[in-house]
């Protein structure tokens, strides 16, 4: 499986929130849900951007491939800065 976009309405921000999703390829069954929030500064952008010579967060979780479907959450606001 590999990663999907969505956009989450937010009314408390007054805009639409990305989020990255990986779900396991079997669809048939429920799996439980673990949720990432990036560091304060951060973007949910800033999940895919890769140091030379070392893997990404996604490309880590792709090669586990756990048996839960995991969101990487993005709290950067349009003010700057992170919900948390």
């Amino acid at each position: 499986m590999s990663w999907t976009g969505h956009l989450v309405a937010s009314a408390a921000l007054g805009d639409e929130r990305p989020l990255s999703v990986w779900a396991p390829s079997d669809g048939t069954r429920r799996y439980p849900v673990v949720y990432v929030l990036h560091a304060h500064m951060r973007s949910g952008p800033s999940w895919f951007n890769v140091e030379p010579f070392e893997q990404s967060y996604p490309q880590a979780i792709e090669q586990l491939a756990p048996n839960a479907i995991v969101a990487l959450v993005d709290g950067w606001t349009p003010v700057g800065g992170s919900q948390w």
